[in-house]
């Protein structure tokens, strides 16, 4: 570990504290008045600790260089992706293989840095929307199936969402309106959009059942969807996407952005009938595969640029996400008083035809 963190050119004086940090001590476990007996802690720190992550983020970092080019890697903490583009002609047992190597040299990479993978966490999947192959699996809590449907992900938040919205229901008799929204907003909502970016590609099928979920519970409230966004800021989901998507785009042009964030999403010189001076570029409009799949790559977060294209300058230049969602917000909301049908789809992707009305 102190040999890596050498190479990152760290100082003597960072060095040191480094090195006692990861000095062999003891630790217990305290229940009350209770000690567990002590355990030795070497080559290793305390899990909740500040330095932890970046520490192991160090120790790991190499793992890349096992997966064989021309596979590309990322990883997250203790996440690792291997992935690469095939030719839509080649048979999976083909694929397979590869793949297969590849997870050989990265479980050699473990046996010689003592890193244990765990084989119920690991999946080889070929990606396809028509040709995917393989169980669907686990990543960063999002369930991702083959051809990338969506179906299982948006099962697993049904699963969660319904019955905690029944039970809420039950209990309507004892609050009145406004404190029934607040607690679906604390308790149901959020479940209803932890992966909002994995799914947002989904077809308006798959998603349906979120979007009914929500509007049963408003219809219970003796509340049409207009009157629950009007009078209690409770927009419809199809809405809530659309803008924390379109959140996502802005982080962009905001200070400190990642560069990966970058990569996915470069900057290009507004053309002369831009409507504002911070453009972004749809690098899948660049692809034949994109072309070729062309309904389903106008549903995902690239062919949401387009919309962010088209917005006023004086939203795209928010300082932050929360006010630059907020001004987005309030767009819809005149657009509904306004009598607009197309008021909580206006900035889907789905439906964008070049410019927006606003």
């Amino acid at each position: 570990m102190l040999a890596r963190l050498r190479a990152h050119g760290i100082g003597k004086k960072y060095m040191d504290f480094l090195a006692s940090y990861l000095e062999k001590r003891s630790g217990f476990v305290g229940v009350g008045s209770k000690m567990s007996a002590r355990i030795d802690l070497e080559n290793q720190v305390f899990q909740g600790t500040v330095l932890g992550p970046p520490l192991w983020n160090v120790f790991f970092a190499d793992v890349i260089t096992s997966i064989i080019s021309p596979n590309k890697g990322k990883a997250f903490a203790d996440d690792l992706n291997a992935f690469q583009s095939f030719d839509r002609s080649l048979h999976r047992h083909v694929i397979f293989n590869k793949l297969r190597r590849c997870q050989e040299q990265v479980h050699k990479w473990g046996e010689t840095n003592r890193v244990e993978f765990d084989p119920s966490k690991e999946a080889l999947v070929i990606l396809h929307p028509y040709h995917g192959y393989g169980e669907t699996f686990r990543l960063l809590g999002l369930m991702v199936d083959n051809q990338l449907t969506m179906g299982e992900a948006v099962a697993k938040l049904l699963k969660q969402a319904r019955p905690k919205c029944q039970m809420l229901l039950r209990t309507r008799v004892h609050y009145d309106i406004h404190d029934m929204i607040v607690q679906y907003k604390t308790h149901i909502l959020g479940i209803l959009e932890s992966v909002t970016g994995g799914i947002y590609h989904a077809t308006a099928t798959v998603l349906a059942p979120l979007d009914r979920l929500q509007t049963t519970f408003v219809h219970s409230m003796m509340l049409s969807v207009e009157d629950a966004f009007l009078h209690f800021n409770l927009a419809p989901l199809t809405l809530r996407r659309d803008i924390a998507m379109l959140g996502f785009l802005h982080k962009n042009n905001l200070p400190d952005v990642h560069d990966d964030m970058l990569c996915l999403f470069p900057p290009q010189a507004p053309l002369s009938y831009a409507t504002h001076n911070k453009q972004l570029w749809n690098l899948m409009g660049l692809t034949s595969e994109c072309t070729h799949y062309k309904v389903m790559a106008e549903r995902t977060v690239f062919h949401l640029v387009h919309v962010y294209n088209a917005l006023p300058q004086y939203i795209v230049d928010q300082e932050d996400i929360p006010t630059f969602q907020h001004a987005l917000t309030e767009v819809a909301r005149k657009k509904l008083t306004a009598g607009h049908v197309d008021w909580y789809t206006f900035l889907s992707p789905r439906t964008f035809n070049g410019s927006l009305h606003l």
